[in-house]
């Protein structure tokens, strides 16, 4: 089975998408300020470098 594929991995995964789509989802409607915006810009990049992070981890071998 390939890294990537472990169970236990994906689980973990899940949950961090889970935390940052609720996250954004709150944001995204209350998005109305200059600080909300700056704030919401950060949990988006946030988000995206640690699924990032765990993907690379399961290429190198």
């Amino acid at each position: 089975m390939p890294r990537h594929w472990d169970p236990e991995k994906l689980i973990v995964n899940k949950r961090l998408y889970n935390i940052f789509n609720k996250i954004t989802k709150k944001l995204d409607s209350s998005v109305k300020h200059w600080n909300d915006i700056i704030y919401y810009a950060t949990s988006c990049h946030i988000a995206t470098f640690v699924q990032l992070w765990i993907h690379s981890r399961y290429l190198i071998s």
